[in-house]
């Protein structure tokens, strides 16, 4: 179930990371499905491979990078379905450790931005649904604080908050989250 679960979240992260992007007013810089080029080019030492522009990245690639550096390093297998989704999205919108933290916080663990034991363990004490919700207005929260803080940021607030709502419908949350 779990590959099914990884294979959901991808597409639904899929829909907005879209194709090639490199905004300057975005961190990220040079992405091309939402993987910088930082990213891929480590991604492609780790496997002994040369460099290559990210805009040329295979889809492949792009599953397994996923795969490995959010789907698993944020142990969504562990978390369940759809908090898990949210989670993963959250990460691949604003980073891992961020995404993290903020689970933490809602867990009322120590916010180290890496998940083990504690972490996995009072997530599965909350209602799934319950835990979708409070993750998508820690994500919600966090975004508008963001723009707050850096109002360079502002022209991608709205797609942001409009990807929140609509993960959070896909996901069979009807509360407005954004």
């Amino acid at each position: 179930m779990s590959d099914q679960n990884f294979e959901t979240a991808l597409s639904y992260t899929l829909e907005f990371e879209g194709l090639y992007s490199n905004d300057p007013a975005d961190p990220g810089g040079s992405t091309m499905e939402g993987i910088t080029q930082v990213e891929y080019t480590l991604y492609l030492d780790s496997k002994g491979l040369p460099h290559q522009p990210v805009r040329q990245i295979p889809m492949e690639d792009v599953r397994a990078i996923y795969k490995q550096n959010y789907w698993d390093a944020c142990k969504c297998d562990s978390i369940a379905w759809p908090a898990s989704c949210a989670l993963f999205d959250f990460a691949v919108n604003s980073g891992r450790s961020r995404a993290v933290i903020e689970l933490q916080n809602i867990l009322k663990v120590s916010a180290d931005g890496v998940v083990g034991n504690d972490t996995i363990s009072h997530a599965s004490l909350w209602n799934a649904n319950n835990l979708t919700s409070a993750i998508m207005h820690a994500r919600s929260a966090f975004l508008q604080e963001l723009v707050a803080k850096r109002p360079i940021l502002k022209k991608f607030e709205n797609g942001w908050l409009t990807r929140v709502a609509s993960l959070s419908m896909k996901l069979g949350l009807f509360d407005d989250v954004a």
